[in-house]
């Protein structure tokens, strides 16, 4: 339903274009990459982005071979060993909401990602706080801090001025936090300048 006249907000984008680059830096040999996400809501908004950045920021550094959108913790098993031989490096979206196609029932967060820390053998990507949580390689994290930054001076500029929300153009996050493991790196074998 939006636009809406009384809706504004801030959108999150993947830094998924500077989180390439950030893993080329430190590992140069990283020529293909593939991305596996869940089928969330959140997902399919953030993955248009990644699309349209795509378009409009001309060729990227890195082939992508794949971006992959999954429903159940099989089509995620799927894909991730699918990309162990079509990519150099394995983009980890959001995998929160795959469930199991015996049950119907939402797979827990940590059996996914115990699963693909034990089959995946790519240098891995992240583009939230999960990355840090499951310990993947790198990559240039979605801040809350800036976003909560632009939404509060959106709230200000209601209640300071009398705007109406939807007087507001929605805000995209433009910063990220630069993230690097080095244990996980370690393992990986690769030396980080």
């Amino acid at each position: 339903g939006f636009p809406a006249a009384n809706v504004s907000g801030v959108r999150e984008r993947w830094h998924f274009r500077q989180s390439v680059d950030l893993l080329q830096q430190i590992s140069p040999r990283v020529k293909r990459v593939g991305l596996v996400t869940d089928d969330s809501e959140t997902s399919v908004f953030l993955l248009a982005g990644i699309r349209e950045e795509m378009t409009k920021g001309g060729p990227m550094t890195t082939k992508v071979v794949e971006l992959a959108k999954v429903s159940t913790f099989q089509q995620w098993q799927h894909a991730v060993t699918r990309l162990q031989g079509r990519a150099d490096a394995l983009a980890v979206g959001l995998f929160h909401s795959l469930r199991d196609e015996r049950t119907g029932q939402v797979v827990a967060p940590e059996k996914v990602h115990a699963w693909t820390e034990a089959t995946n053998r790519l240098p891995t990507i992240g583009f939230g706080e999960y990355a840090r949580k499951h310990e993947l390689l790198c990559g240039i994290l979605s801040s809350g801090r800036e976003q909560g930054a632009l939404a509060a001076a959106m709230a200000r500029n209601i209640l300071e001025q009398g705007k109406k929300a939807g007087e507001l153009p929605v805000r995209l996050n433009q910063k990220g936090v630069v993230y690097l493991n080095l244990k996980t790196a370690k393992r990986f074998g690769i030396i980080v300048p």
